[in-house]
């Protein structure tokens, strides 16, 4: 009796894990904390796996290209079109950088995130700076995330949008880069627009809310199977 209990045991556990990414990020967002003290600055992963080299199947997108002191500005990091071999991510990690001569300035905060009323998102502290970056809250699998920048009130040079993307814990990229935003004080942004994806084989578009599906199976066989754990 006791060895059937302990081979079912192992079939749903082996089961279960097929059926799992083999990691995940971390899911409560990133560790701006002693877990990662250089995160703010290189905005890598501690996951101890090399960044991806491939062209990103992810992007920022912000519709428009300027900013002004007190102002919103959306920001999206959204799938690219049609990829079916990576059709979601799990973590973001966002800053605002500057560029000197070309290069960027990574050891300083510009301008604050705010997560525009999606409790999956959260501002984080970097550089002594509450909300200076933006990361997730939990693990879900999103094909586009929408949040809102503000510069600094005393902010007039050209600011970019960076972020780290993570498909898992496995696979992640970097050095998502958005266009210029450039200081103008009658800049005008667009009015609340909703996370399109637009497929880039039939030109139709989608929402980011598709990702969810795929999460809600594993979550719901998961518990399924711990029933089932029980039962034996």
């Amino acid at each position: 009796m006791e060895m059937s209990r302990q081979l079912s045991l192992g079939l749903v556990a082996c089961m279960v894990a097929s059926l799992m990414p083999a990691v995940q990020c971390y899911p409560t967002g990133p560790p701006v904390n002693a877990t990662n003290p250089t995160l703010c600055q290189s905005m890598e992963p501690s996951h101890g796996v090399a960044v991806q080299t491939t062209t990103s199947p992810f992007e920022i997108h912000i519709p428009s290209n300027c900013y002004k002191p007190g102002q919103d500005v959306p920001v999206y990091v959204r799938l690219t079109g049609d990829n079916a071999s990576e059709p979601y991510y799990e973590g973001l990690f966002v800053m605002a950088r500057k560029k000197n001569n070309g290069a960027l300035n990574r050891t300083t905060n510009y301008g604050t995130f705010t997560n525009n009323g999606d409790s999956e998102l959260q501002g984080l502290p970097c550089f002594d700076k509450q909300n200076s970056a933006l990361g997730q809250t939990i693990n879900h699998h999103w094909k586009c995330k929408k949040f809102l920048f503000q510069a600094d009130a005393d902010e007039t040079e050209d600011l970019y949008i960076h972020a780290t993307v993570v498909r898992n814990t496995e696979k992640f990229w970097m050095n998502l880069e958005s266009h210029a935003l450039k200081y103008n004080d009658t800049c005008a942004v667009p009015g609340d627009v909703p996370c399109i994806i637009t497929d880039a084989k039939t030109g139709s578009t989608g929402t980011g809310a598709a990702g969810f599906i795929h999460a809600t199976f594993i979550n719901a066989l998961s518990a399924f199977m711990l029933i089932i754990v029980r039962v034996f």
